[in-house]
């Protein structure tokens, strides 16, 4: 996982897989992100497997962003797009096909 902290938003990106063993780790440096900028943006599109643990990972994101009052935008590919629509989070959780477009989203001032 890599983070680039940006003055509006924070960048986290991860490759791989998100499971048991790492989403835990993603989870406290998110929480991070959503009290110190305005917005996060997780590119998720270099993800190959996503499995339940990373399900809970995206919804408490999404949760908590709403409840501080924060941005939360997932850059997507066709396997996180097919487990959050398996999941029931597509109205939840915004969801993106580029990079450029989640921070668009994410530092949109509507």
């Amino acid at each position: 996982m890599t983070l680039d902290q940006h003055p509006n938003y924070d960048l986290m990106s991860v490759a791989g897989e998100i499971d048991m063993s790492n989403a835990p780790d993603l989870l406290d440096r998110a929480r991070l992100s959503l009290h110190r900028s305005a917005a996060v943006v997780l590119d998720l599109s270099a993800i190959q497997f996503l499995d339940s643990a990373g399900i809970r990972l995206l919804d408490s994101i999404a949760k908590e962003s709403d409840e501080v009052g924060k941005r939360f935008v997932v850059v997507g590919n066709p396997v996180v797009d097919r487990v959050i629509e398996v999941a029931g989070l597509e109205q939840v959780i915004d969801v993106v096909g580029s990079r450029s477009a989640a921070i668009s989203a994410a530092t949109d001032l509507r």
